[in-house]
């Protein structure tokens, strides 16, 4: 429409990241681009992101595949736990005028303290690197939100910094929550843990995608097959968008992908139950 109220003369440039040729001569047909216009291509081959792809090996509803993700998380509380009995210890040691006794009566006393993080759960959560889990069903991403949230309280971490270090954005989030949501994770992390984001781990729909760039994500996950392999390419491309950033992307796909290859199929009206594997 724009082009038809617009002096002819006049230069147009029409870029996209991921454009499948189909949908590319659909576009420049609809856009009124000449079929001889010149069409300049760039290689989509990210050298800064390591690609990986994993079986589930779980059941794909109990999420406990992510469980990695907040590994960080368990290692930063027990090292927080150790530090606060050290300190106890020297305290005791410096109170007692040099008592060897005191310090080693309170090493015994905590042996089998809780592994807690207490006022430190912001700064342990701050441990896991900024990633993005993509995942097609709002209704599984409530579910994933709250698995991962779970896990990160039986690390020791306080409800409250569990539930702001795993968040959900999708499309039927109110504007104004995912645009607090956004603006938090946008914050770069920094020394102080208090001016860095609180947001860690976003689970998202493609909501978390067109518009929104976040230079410092350093892992993007996929979980199960992606609409297409445009979509996939799209999502991982979230991930080390920032200068001298490295990222990872995870792709996690049902068994039966790394199973054998069903090349011939009946057709669906000769077996009336399909296998997992022939679904």
């Amino acid at each position: 429409m724009l082009r038809d109220i617009i002096d002819r003369p006049v230069p147009w440039l029409g870029c996209s990241a991921t454009l499948d040729p189909a949908t590319l001569a659909e576009v420049q047909d609809l856009c009124g681009f000449d079929p001889s216009v010149h069409i300049q291509r760039s290689s989509i081959d990210r050298t800064d992101i390591k690609f990986k792809i994993r079986s589930i090996q779980y059941l794909m509803n109990s999420f406990h595949d992510l469980e990695f993700l907040v590994e960080p998380v368990r290692a930063a509380v027990k090292q927080v736990v150790v530090q606060r009995r050290e300190n106890m210890a020297r305290e005791a040691f410096k109170d007692g005028d040099g008592n060897l006794a005191a310090a080693q009566a309170v090493f015994a006393s905590t042996r089998n303290q809780p592994m807690e993080a207490g006022s430190d759960s912001r700064a342990c959560c701050k441990r896991i690197p900024k990633t993005i889990v993509y995942i097609d069903s709002i209704k599984q991403i409530i579910q994933a939100v709250r698995v991962l949230t779970t896990l990160l309280i039986q690390a020791g971490c306080s409800k409250a910094s569990a539930a702001s270090a795993i968040q959900a954005y999708h499309s039927e989030l109110a504007e104004f929550d995912k645009r607090c949501i956004s603006t938090e994770f946008s914050k770069p992390d920094v020394e102080n843990d208090l001016e860095s984001s609180v947001h860690r781990i976003i689970i998202a729909t493609d909501a978390m995608g067109m518009g929104i760039d976040n230079p410092d994500v350093q892992l993007v996950v996929q979980w199960g097959v992606p609409p297409g392999m445009g979509a996939m390419l799209q999502r991982a491309g979230r991930a080390a968008r920032g200068k001298d950033i490295w990222g990872e992307f995870i792709w996690l796909v049902p068994k039966w992908c790394f199973g054998n290859r069903i090349e011939n199929l009946p057709p669906p009206s000769v077996k009336k139950h399909m296998t997992e594997c022939e679904r």
